[in-house]
């Protein structure tokens, strides 16, 4: 072949030595120069027409290697064709056809247009760095190159749940947290057929982070009872309940579930030997925690359900509601009038201590004082898992005054927590108002037995359920206070 083109480019010049001896006209181009693109696996035609050529030759070249000489083809490429004489057809192109292509007239100072072939390649991923999935430890910095490749070259972004995070090639995160896992999105776009994407998995390590449902689950004798914690970590972490200190296996009465992140510990016929503290422990290898749950036959904290403002200017029915899974035996209320702020955390937890049985001096600057108490006997009338509804009115108080409350009830198993504090108000003083204003309706006396203690004198009230007022007997009280 090589000796072929050697005689064809000496065959050309002898025939240019003599036909521009004869004083021919020189020929020209009717085409200009011009840069065409292709995508890859195209049909591209490149144009070459010739006005006068007379006996000239026409050459095709790209660089040095010679393609086309005349009418014959010298390149050995099974996809180059000429077409009416001196077009030249490329099938099939591919991303190394690309570059410049000359036809060139073989005069003594050769003539020649030039056509410039790009090569459009529609985009592709050539991998990350590193490839597929990525772990990393929570709070650690990472780095992720998106390696892409395609003409033109192309741009390329980053996302995670349709979300657009970087138009950078590299994804960085300078301090990993869990919310950071997940699958992320590398794409890459030229404007060339379909953008092409690829997804890297992004595992973040970290300790269990336990929360328990509920710390505090109310259970009686004969009950089932469940109990549950929300667990989440990477890699998984195993999970084990513990009563108190001691580990727990599934028996007749228990059992253990998981669903998702949820863990349960489900009890099945609760005895009093079964209350106590029950322990969630999630460990894996980057660490483990731990959340409490009491599980306790004690009453729910009550619930006040009387409306805040009194029809009254001196007494007012108050009311709530607790749940109970065992019978309540006695409710104790206190109520004093407000002359601070209405929610003093100091206020309540104080008297709790006191009200929960102990007998020992509170030491500290904030005092608890003013309060008086009343102790119900709970209604004998009580419903299995029903809510045991019970109201008390109040008599004596101060016209157009603020009050507050707190109730706690107690069953066989002991007292339940201090109710949140409950305010409530009397109407204004005003002699000319109706004895029994319908402001509001207020709910009936449920109580069975009363006993009421205060400060100051009061009246010890007896209400039978369903019965009216029998009996009114004055009396000085006590009250606890520093």
């Amino acid at each position: 072949m090589a000796l072929k083109s050697g005689w064809i480019v000496i065959l050309v010049a002898v025939h240019l030595f003599v036909y521009q001896g004869n004083g021919a006209k020189s020929p020209t181009f009717s085409t200009p120069s011009s840069t065409i693109q292709a995508v890859v696996g195209d049909t591209v035609l490149l144009p070459c027409k010739v006005v006068d050529l007379g006996n000239y030759l026409v050459a095709w070249k790209r660089g040095i290697a010679v393609l086309t000489a005349g009418t014959v083809k010298v390149s050995p490429d099974e996809r180059l064709f000429l077409l009416d004489n001196y077009n030249l057809q490329l099938r099939a192109v591919q991303e190394s056809d690309a570059g410049d292509y000359a036809c060139q007239i073989a005069t003594i100072q050769p003539i020649e247009i030039t056509h410039t072939l790009q090569i459009l390649v529609p985009p592709h991923i050539e991998g990350f760095s590193p490839e597929g999935v990525l772990e990393v430890e929570k709070g650690s910095r990472m780095q992720v190159d998106c390696v892409a490749g395609g003409h033109p070259e192309p741009s390329i972004s980053w996302s995670k749940n349709g979300r657009k995070m970087s138009s950078d090639a590299r994804l960085e995160l300078h301090n990993a947290q869990k919310q950071d896992a997940g699958m992320y999105l590398c794409t890459a776009n030229n404007g060339v057929g379909i953008p092409a994407s690829a997804q890297l998995e992004l595992n973040v390590l970290y300790a269990p982070d336990v929360n328990v449902s509920s710390n505090w689950i109310h259970a009686g004798d004969g009950s089932s009872a469940n109990l549950s914690c929300i667990v989440e970590s990477y890699p998984t972490a195993i999970v084990t309940w513990y009563r108190e200190t001691k580990p727990l296996t599934p028996t007749e009465r228990s059992e253990t579930r998981s669903t998702g992140h949820q863990y349960w510990l489900m009890l099945h016929h609760v005895r009093s030997s079964d209350f106590g503290l029950y322990t969630c422990v999630a460990e894996n290898r980057m660490g483990k925690a731990k959340g409490t749950i009491e599980l306790s036959g004690k009453p729910h904290r009550v619930v006040f359900t009387s409306q805040p403002e009194s029809r009254f200017k001196d007494r007012y029915t108050i009311a709530w509601t607790v749940h109970s899974l065992s019978p309540v035996e006695e409710f104790k209320l206190l109520y004093r009038r407000s002359s601070r702020s209405l929610s003093s955390p100091h206020s309540t937890a104080r008297y709790f201590r006191r009200f929960d049985g102990s007998n020992n001096t509170v030491a500290g600057d904030m005092t608890v004082d003013n309060w008086s108490e009343v102790a119900l006997r709970a209604s004998m009338s009580w419903e299995r898992d029903a809510k045991q509804e019970t109201s008390f009115e109040l008599k004596g108080l101060e016209p157009s005054a603020t009050y507050e409350a707190l109730v706690q009830a107690r069953n066989k198993f002991g007292w339940s927590q201090i109710s949140d504090t409950f305010h409530f108000v009397t109407r204004a003083y005003d002699p000319l108002e109706p004895s029994e204003p319908n402001f509001h309706s207020e709910p009936e006396v449920r109580g069975i037995g009363v006993r009421a203690l205060s400060s100051t004198s009061s009246k010890l009230v007896l209400v039978s359920a369903g019965l009216p007022l029998i009996t009114l007997l004055s009396f000085t009280g006590v009250f606890y206070g520093t």
